[in-house]
């Protein structure tokens, strides 16, 4: 029997933070961004230390189609 994935209603404010860091591609480094919506910034720290693989395969994936351009990745928590 498939379950339906239920949205949990937000109870608490959230607000997002942003976390820079440096990606290398093809000899040089770029600049990268993820904003991370979340109730608070030890939420968000750990969201991100938690899907770190993730965030740089998507990091990654975004700097080979576009490397001239910069991207926003934007996530939430929880």
């Amino acid at each position: 029997m498939r379950h339906e994935r239920q949205l949990i209603a937000v109870t608490q404010e959230t607000d997002d933070f942003n976390f820079n860091f440096q990606i290398a591609n093809l000899g040089a480094r770029h600049a990268c961004r993820v904003r991370v919506r979340a109730t608070s910034k030890t939420q968000a720290a750990s969201f991100i230390r938690d899907n770190w693989p993730t965030i740089e395969a998507l990091a990654r994936r975004n700097l080979a189609n576009s490397p001239a351009r910069s991207k926003l990745i934007k996530l939430q928590a929880g």
